[in-house]
C-alpha cells in the first residue's frame, strides 16, 4: 500500500515542487526587468549591452586586437549592473536549472567573484539576453534559414572565436542574421584594429546597432536596433496605418530561460520543456516549446506553430552561443 501510494504522490509533489521554481525563476526574471528599466533611466534610455568584456580586468582595455579582452556571455554587461544597480548575484541562476548553482559565481570563500577577470563568462549560466530587438523571429516572411545561406557569410569565422557552428541545420531566420552581423564587426576589427585598444572596441561594438540585408531588420528595415526604450516604434511596418503595425513593448521579448538543440536532443531547465520570457515592459511570460511535427525537424517547416522567441529555430540558433 505504502508502494502504491508513493507511486501515485510522489510524481504529483514532484510537479508541485517544480512549478513553484518556476514561479521562483519567474520573480528572477521580474527583478532583471525592474533593473534594466532602472539602468536605461540613467543611460540615455538604453539598455544594458552584450557582455563582451570586462572592465575590470587589471590590465583593460588592452592593445589594439587583443583577443585576451574578449569575455563573452549571452547575458547583460556585467560591469554595467553590478553593484550599482544589482548587488544580489544570485538571480542569474535558475532555481530550475539542473546544472549550475549559485555557488557557480562564487569562490571557496563564498565570496561573488563572477565580475572579475574572465569570470564574467559564466554570466549566462540560466537565462540569456542579448541586448538587440527582434521582431520578426517566426514571421512568415522569414522562415528557419539554412546555416549554409550566403546571407550568413560571417558564421563560418565564428570558431575562431569559440562559438559552436553546426554544419548543417536550420537557424532562426532573423536572430541568425543579427549574430551574423555581430560576428562580422567582431572579426573585421581583429583583422584591422587600426590601433584602437580592443576593449574600447568591443564596447563600442557592443552598444551599435546592426546593419542587415534589406528586409530582415525591425519593422522589415535594414537594421537592428538595440533595445532602447521607445525604440518599439521602428517596429512599425505601415507607415500610413501605424495603429496596426506597431509593436509595444508587451510584445517585445529582451530575455529569457537558456535553452538549445543539440544533436537534436532539447535541453531546458524547465519540464515539461518551456521557457519563462522578460519582455520590455517588466511582465514575463511562460512560453512552452512547441517541436516540430514528424518528418519536419531541421526544415523550413519546422517553426509551425510554435510562438516566439521559444521556437525550434531559435534552439539551433541559441545553441551557437552555449558551450
Amino acid at each position: 500500500i505504502i508502494g502504491i501510494l508513493a507511486a501515485i504522490l510522489l510524481p504529483a509533489l514532484a510537479r508541485a515542487r517544480e512549478a513553484a521554481r518556476r514561479k521562483s525563476c519567474q520573480n528572477n526574471l521580474k527583478q532583471w526587468g525592474t533593473i534594466f528599466k532602472l539602468y536605461a533611466d540613467e543611460q540615455k534610455d538604453f539598455w544594458p549591452p552584450l557582455q563582451v568584456t570586462n572592465v575590470s580586468m587589471t590590465n583593460w582595455p588592452g592593445t589594439a586586437g587583443d583577443t585576451s579582452m574578449a569575455v563573452l556571455a549571452v547575458a547583460p554587461l556585467v560591469s554595467s549592473w553590478y553593484p550599482n544597480y544589482n548587488s544580489d548575484p544570485s538571480i542569474l541562476i535558475c532555481p530550475s536549472d539542473a546544472e549550475e548553482k549559485v555557488d557557480y559565481l562564487q569562490d571557496a570563500n563564498g565570496d561573488w567573484n563572477f565580475w572579475r577577470e574572465e569570470n564574467p563568462s559564466r554570466a549566462d549560466a540560466s537565462y540569456a539576453y542579448i541586448g538587440w530587438m527582434f521582431d520578426r523571429m517566426g514571421h512568415p516572411s522569414l522562415p528557419p534559414i539554412d546555416v549554409s545561406s550566403p546571407l550568413l557569410i560571417n558564421l563560418a569565422s565564428a570558431s575562431a572565436l569559440g562559438l559552436n557552428v553546426p554544419t548543417s541545420g536550420w537557424l532562426n531566420c532573423q536572430f541568425a542574421i543579427g549574430l551574423d552581423a555581430l560576428i562580422g564587426e567582431l572579426v573585421s576589427y581583429v583583422m584591422a584594429p587600426g590601433g584602437v585598444p580592443a576593449g574600447v572596441a568591443l564596447l563600442r561594438i557592443a552598444g551599435e546597432d546592426w546593419e542587415v540585408p534589406d528586409g530582415y531588420g525591425n519593422g522589415g528595415g535594414d537594421t537592428l536596433y538595440r533595445i532602447k526604450e521607445g525604440n518599439e516604434r521602428f517596429m512599425i511596418t505601415d507607415v500610413n496605418n501605424p495603429q496596426t503595425s506597431a509593436m509595444a513593448q508587451s510584445t517585445i521579448w529582451a530575455m529569457m530561460d537558456a535553452f538549445a538543440n543539440y544533436d537534436n536532443i532539447s535541453y531546458f531547465n524547465h519540464v515539461p520543456g518551456g521557457c519563462n520570457v522578460l519582455f520590455m515592459d517588466g511582465h514575463v511570460s511562460w512560453i512552452p516549446y512547441v517541436p516540430p511535427s514528424p518528418g519536419q525537424d531541421q526544415s523550413i517547416s519546422m517553426d509551425l506553430g510554435g510562438e516566439a522567441p521559444i521556437l525550434p529555430s531559435m534552439a539551433n540558433t541559441v545553441a551557437i552561443l552555449f558551450d
